[in-house]
């Protein structure tokens, strides 16, 4: 499981939550948290304030995938 997921599940948060709360796409955030695609840095630095993470933590765990 990614980061990206496990800190949604965490907060108690759907993808669909997510995405009204920063206005990322549920369908993008299904293809990061599957590893398909990457958020750009306005979107990591959105997921990272929401979720409570470090924006780098993702960075390590994608950039591993790479």
């Amino acid at each position: 499981m990614n980061i990206l997921k496990m800190a949604r599940l965490n907060k108690g948060f759907t993808q669909w939550d997510i995405e009204k709360m920063t206005g990322i796409w549920q369908s993008q955030i299904s293809l990061f948290e599957r590893g398909i695609r990457y958020p750009n840095k306005k979107q990591r630095k959105q997921l990272s304030n929401l979720l409570q993470i470090k924006e780098s933590d993702f960075l390590v765990e994608w950039n591993s995938k790479k």
